[in-house]
């Protein structure tokens, strides 16, 4: 609900920008307005999630899978050498602390929407106000640029607390989803270096899976883009212009190239790719129609074939995890 309601919000600002932009080219004022921090910042990020990067789809028969949260070790479930089919349990990480923490944020940056847009509805409205007396020559243009100015910052200040928030929350979904450590496919566990109460950071190795067939999409990012992108972080695929969603689930270094990372990700739902295709891969989540996305999932299926699924790793929210079933260690 609170997702829906800030994507309302900024779909109004949108067409409040087309509104006074017809405005703004009539002053033929173009310097840039005061909250330049805002707009950069904002303009940054946008950028960003324009960004096409070429991945493709991989397969190894033996993977190292990494944690996607913070907390400490709660319980093993499994030894080495086990076989192990796809779902299966592998570990608990008691991450309640990183839980609240990233619940809070959101919570804070819901409220930081909620100032934003009383003080953009009222920059707008007092634009409004005096539009038609610049209109008929009543206000100077550079007493109705102030406004303007103000009322556009106010919108991009709006704008840029709508993606903190989304962001903040997709940060929350991770923490709260994937503190129980599944199989990402059948195999046998190898190396699992693991004792109860073990710290673990996210991005930490947890466990060797072997003699599998672990599918993901791999590519390569610099670093002006890694800071954009954490474990659990949402990125859209696009296959013959087929279009769907995925999960980051590794962020290493480059061993070849110091400024630039390697990412691994894999698709929400699953979803049939064979090894070696390639795949444009963008930061963040398009919305689509859910009827029309399902369309395009079974297409891609349909121009694929004989290839295993790929699914969540960490799979939904579990209530043997301590952190949701508010459980103590």
């Amino acid at each position: 609900m609170k997702k829906r309601i800030l994507i309302f919000i900024l779909l109004i600002l949108v067409g409040l920008t087309a509104f006074y932009g017809y405005h703004y080219v009539k002053l033929e004022v173009l310097a840039p307005s005061a909250g330049n921090a805002t707009s950069s910042e904002l303009e940054r990020k946008k950028e960003v999630s324009k960004i096409s990067f070429n991945g493709s789809v991989e397969v190894m028969d033996s993977f190292t899978v990494e944690s996607m949260v913070s907390g400490s070790v709660f319980q093993l479930y499994v030894n080495k050498g086990k076989k192990v089919s796809k779902g299966d349990n592998i570990l608990l990480i008691d991450n309640r602390k990183e839980v609240e923490e990233a619940k809070k944020v959101w919570e804070e940056t819901i409220l930081v929407v909620s100032e934003a847009r009383v003080k953009a509805a009222a920059a707008v409205s007092e634009m409004n106000r005096i539009t038609p007396d610049f209109d008929e020559g009543r206000i100077n243009a550079q007493t109705y640029k102030v406004t303007v100015d103000r009322a556009t910052l106010a919108n991009e200040e709006l704008e840029t607390a709508i993606m903190a928030s989304e962001d903040a929350r997709s940060r929350y979904e991770n923490a709260y989803s994937n503190a129980l450590v599944k199989a990402p496919e059948d195999g046998r566990i190898g190396e699992i270096d693991l004792k109860r109460d073990q710290e673990i950071a996210s991005g930490d190795s947890l466990f060797e899976l072997k003699e599998t067939a672990v599918k993901y999409i791999k590519f390569k990012v610099d670093e002006d883009v890694v800071s954009e992108l954490y474990p659990g972080k949402t990125l859209t695929f696009l296959i013959r212009d087929v279009k769907f969603f995925g999960k980051v689930i590794s962020i290493q270094p480059d061993g070849t190239d110091a400024k630039s990372f390697t990412v691994k990700a894999v698709p929400k739902d699953n979803v049939n790719l064979p090894e070696g295709m390639g795949v444009n891969v963008r930061i963040g989540e398009v919305e689509e129609d859910t009827e029309e996305y399902g369309e395009r999932l079974e297409a891609v299926e349909e121009t694929t074939a004989g290839e295993s699924d790929v699914s969540n790793a960490a799979g939904k929210p579990d209530t043997t995890n301590p952190a949701v079933a508010g459980k103590t260690p």
